[in-house]
């Protein structure tokens, strides 16, 4: 996959609950730089993590495991900004509901079919 010069490398295809706008997911995100992990929860698709990211997830079952380089330009990175930076991803979760908005700040869960 590539879109806006991130690369992606799937090293397992996940076979679970596939990665979708307003579904929270679990993640657990590896940096190749330093070796740390970290798991993150949020909502997909509502600009929670950097877009680079986010973009990166794109099409991601439960259970897949991936490695997204964002270029330079997208670097989150305030203090390296010039450089790529590499993550691997595991999509640990994608809950079976949906996270929605009534009004700017009431937020609710849908678990009816899509």
């Amino acid at each position: 996959m590539q879109d806006l010069n991130i690369l992606t490398k799937d090293f397992v295809v996940g076979t679970g609950n596939p990665i979708d706008k307003g579904k929270i997911v679990t993640v657990q995100f590896g940096a190749e730089e330093d070796g740390s992990l970290s798991t993150s929860t949020f909502t997909y698709g509502n600009n929670e993590i950097p877009i680079g990211i986010e973009i990166g997830l794109q099409g991601m079952k439960t259970g897949g495991k991936r490695r997204i380089i964002i270029p330079p330009e997208m670097n989150p990175n305030i203090v390296q900004r010039n450089k790529s930076v590499t993550i691997d991803a595991e999509l640990m979760s994608v809950d079976v509901c949906y996270e929605k908005k009534m009004l700017a700040f009431i937020k609710y869960r849908d678990c009816s079919p899509q």
